[in-house]
Parts: structure tokens; C-alpha cells; sequence
């Protein structure tokens, strides 16, 4: 990441990494983990607040962690084969625009709109980040990142807030610059 200029992105592991150290630290019980394997989310809301400060994984020193503009920044080198060799940025593009949450941001942009994303979820964290390409050849980087007084890891509401708080950016975009606005000369502008 420092060397693509992201000084303040850090990755200290992939999902099943911080999603282990998170039960460790949370000092799951039996009775906690049994209720999680039987599907009860409700389990999370039960857990003191106490447990859940004592998280790594929710601090942003010691957990993966970025900021809208590193990403929108990061996801415009990736569109323009510059974050790694061609063949690399080929594929995260392809990854991306398999995204199997499409509730969150994608709900913003219906029809004939692409988005191309990644979400990030946490406990009390629900992020998205994605391109978002108009038929016109607009392309634009979003980032939205959320932090919720809950640690429920469903919410419907903060989920359609990012589509439309994404749509809201990128229509102040699209109204401002034109209907095709290169993604180098919008970047700084959604990060």
C-alpha cells in the first residue's frame, strides 16, 4: 500500500484472520458460540459493550483499515492498470464486478448502471467502496464508510443509506461535470 502512496491503508489480514481474532477477543462463551452456529445473530446484541472495546479488529490501529479517499484512490488505479500489472487489474476489476452483496451500494444505481465492489462489515462497521460505470462511458470511484451504534450485523436501513448517500455523490458528479467525467479527473472529488 505505501507503495502505491496509501500511507494510511494497512492490512493486517484477510476476513477469516479478523473474524477469528474477533471471537478470541470477544471471550466467546460455549453458549454464545453455539447460539452464532444456529445462526442467532441477536447473540451479538447481547455481548457487553465492554467485550466489544476490548476488540482489536475494532480499533483502527490494529485492524484492516483505509479512508474513502485512499480507496476511491486505489480503486482508480485499479481501473486505469496501475495499482499492478495489467493481468492483476484485470482481475480484481472481474472480482469486484462479482460483488455477491449488491444490496448495499448497488441499490443506489438500478438499470443499466455496473458497479464493481467490495464491502467491508464488522461489527458496528458496514463500509462499501465500488466503481460505478454509466452507459456513457461515466466512470466513478465511491466510497462510503459507515460506523453504527449497534454491532447487529443486519441492517437493512444502513444499507439502502449507502446506495442512496452513494447516488447522492455521484449525481452531484454527473450534474457538476458533465455526463462523462474521466475517473482520473474525478478522484479527489468521491474520496
Amino acid at each position: 500500500m505505501r507503495d502505491l502512496g496509501l500511507q494510511q491503508t494497512g492490512l493486517e489480514g484477510d476476513c477469516a484472520f479478523l473474524l477469528g481474532r474477533l471471537v478470541q477477543d470477544l471471550d466467546v462463551s460455549d453458549a454464545e458460540r453455539a447460539r452464532l452456529e444456529k445462526g442467532d445473530e441477536e447473540v451479538f446484541s447481547d455481548i457487553p459493550m465492554a467485550r466489544w472495546q476490548a476488540c482489536r479488529d475494532l480499533q483502527a490501529a490494529t485492524t484492516n483499515r483505509s479512508t474513502p479517499r485512499e480507496m476511491t484512490r486505489l480503486l482508480a488505479m485499479v481501473w486505469k492498470d496501475e495499482a499492478a500489472p495489467p493481468a492483476g487489474c484485470t482481475f480484481v476489476r472481474r472480482i469486484m464486478g462479482q460483488q455477491v452483496w449488491p444490496h448495499r451500494l448497488r441499490a443506489g444505481f438500478p438499470g443499466a448502471v455496473r458497479t464493481s465492489g467490495k464491502t467491508g462489515t464488522l461489527p458496528f462497521v458496514r463500509n462499501e467502496v465500488a466503481v460505478v460505470e454509466y452507459p456513457d462511458g461515466g466512470r466513478y470511484a465511491v466510497a462510503v464508510f459507515t460506523v453504527a451504534a449497534t454491532p447487529a450485523p443486519l441492517d437493512p436501513d444502513a444499507d439502502r443509506a449507502i446506495g442512496r448517500i452513494a447516488r447522492l455523490a455521484v449525481d452531484g458528479l454527473r450534474t457538476t461535470s458533465g455526463s462523462r467525467v474521466s475517473m482520473s479527473a474525478r478522484q479527489n472529488a468521491t474520496g
